[in-house]
């Protein structure tokens, strides 16, 4: 690693690093790497997919780092507390774009503090936070930021189950927060009423995800009926059997 740590400090032309499953915890090569990252001037995009216990020193290397605007720490093992280290890191940092922090385990606790930093951020564009053991509780807070944030264009969060006596807080969120279109969720039955009044009055939606198994043949027709006038929806996920 201190070879491509070497590569990364002093590289003039280095536009995008990937190391997926390639840096072992343990071994100091994480560090290395984050070292390198304070300094390199040229690098948009980091993946480091795979790469336990990274989250700590990468956010510290990126609360100095002018250049990256997109990192994945996809599988990384961040816990809440690595969470609230990153949530810091967004405060001040300027020029990150994209962060990706899927299949980790940042719980309500570290949804938290990243609602609070999303309030201060203004660069941020797309935060990813799918299987991170999220509640109905850690949605809302990180949606209600969205009325504070109008940087954040995407904020993923469709693998999270929200029970039906829940649903209806966290719509009543979103509306408040502006923040349909911008929030990805998985949406359910008692979702679907709400979605079509959404898509009714035209708001910009572009990515729907839907679990059909539920859904009343009134429901579906409403909402597709809402669909069939939106210009902004461009993809759409269905999940379980369409009945109707």
């Amino acid at each position: 690693m201190k070879y491509l740590g070497q590569l990364v400090a002093g590289s003039q032309s280095l536009k995008k690093l990937s190391l997926k499953w390639s840096v072992k915890a343990g071994q100091g090569g994480i560090e290395i790497l984050a070292s390198a990252l304070k300094t390199n001037s040229t690098l948009c995009e980091v993946d480091l997919y795979g790469c336990d216990n990274s989250a700590e020193v990468i956010a510290e290397a990126l609360g100095e780092n002018r250049s990256l605007r997109s990192v994945t720490l996809t599988c990384c093992s961040i816990g809440s507390s690595d969470a609230i280290r990153l949530a810091r890191m967004l405060e001040c940092n300027t020029t990150l774009q994209e962060l990706d922090i899927a299949s980790n385990n940042v719980g309500d606790l570290g949804a938290e503090a990243l609602a609070a930093s999303l309030s201060r951020n203004k660069t941020l564009r797309k935060l990813c936070l799918l299987e991170n053991s999220l509640s109905a509780r850690g949605v809302r807070l990180l949606s209600a930021a969205l009325a504070r944030n109008s940087s954040l264009r995407v904020l993923d969060l469709s693998s999270v189950s929200i029970l039906d006596h829940e649903a209806v807080t966290v719509n009543a969120v979103l509306r408040q927060a502006n923040a349909y279109g911008r929030v990805r969720l998985n949406w359910h039955h008692v979702d679907l009423p709400e979605l079509s009044i959404v898509l009714a009055k035209n708001e910009e939606i572009g990515e729907i995800h839907l679990d059909c198994t539920t859904f009343s043949e009134q429901h579906f027709q409403e909402f597709f009926a809402a669909l069939s006038t939106s210009a902004s929806v461009t993809r759409l996920h269905l999940r379980g059997q369409v009945a109707h």
